[in-house]
């Protein structure tokens, strides 16, 4: 922008002559500088709100970089603890089927009543070792022996199981290193259970391989008691 400014100036002429007034030719006077000025200061202004923009929308991205973070560990540990508790009810589940399947074999969860023990051989076993033997918590099978009227021994089937049991683990009779579900039957139990088929208890798959070989096995304790029962 150019402003026109006009100037009076005096000249002086010789003292006889009056003072004339002379209207000089118009300056010209430029305001670059404030121009220039305003600018800068607009220019730096501008560069000031973009700083905090930028400023402002960084905060933003990070804070949701962080957010995201916290999420995705959050969801790690969420992730971690449902297996935990997949895994701890799956085996949850394996007890209650194992519990059951062996109050089945057992005849249930309800006591039994004594029966009559009919064999001299067995009423010997158990007369030798009730008082020795212990179950898995350490706590006594039998606490004492019981008669009926007539005086024969009297004892429950599950209770006459868990001996035989406790004499096996007791006398390290789990000698099968590649199944210890498998007895290896001392004399004493050889003699017990001479009429018991070990055959019978080989499995094979349908292309004939063997998958459980023959052999006496704790699941075949409770059949191979029976005869030693009155009923």
């Amino acid at each position: 922008m150019v402003r026109t400014v006009t100037t009076k100036t005096k000249i002086s002429k010789k003292a006889s002559e009056p003072e004339q007034e002379v209207e000089s030719e118009p300056e010209q006077v430029s305001d670059t500088e404030n121009v220039e000025a305003d600018s800068g200061s607009e220019s730096e202004n501008e560069d000031s709100q973009e700083n905090a923009i930028d400023s402002l929308l960084n905060g933003i991205i990070e804070m949701c970089n962080m957010q995201q973070k916290i999420t995705q560990r959050i969801l790690t540990d969420v992730k971690k603890t449902q297996k935990e508790i997949a895994r701890e009810r799956k085996e949850h589940e394996k007890d209650i089927k194992k519990s059951k399947g062996r109050k089945k074999r057992e005849g249930g969860g309800a006591p039994q009543k004594p029966s009559v023990v009919k064999t001299a051989d067995f009423r010997k076993f158990i007369e030798s070792n009730w008082n020795k033997l212990n179950d898995k918590d350490g706590n006594p099978i039998l606490t004492e022996l019981t008669h009926a009227d007539d005086g024969s021994l009297t004892i429950s089937r599950q209770k006459a199981q868990h001996l035989v049991s406790a004499y096996v683990k007791a006398q390290n009779l789990q000698k099968d290193t590649s199944d210890k579900r498998i007895i290896t039957l001392d004399k004493t139990l050889q003699k017990l259970f001479k009429d018991y088929d070990q055959s019978k208890n080989e499995k094979k798959d349908d292309d004939g391989n063997v998958t459980q070989k023959a052999g006496f096995y704790f699941t075949s304790i409770m059949e191979a008691i029976k005869p030693h029962f009155a009923d």
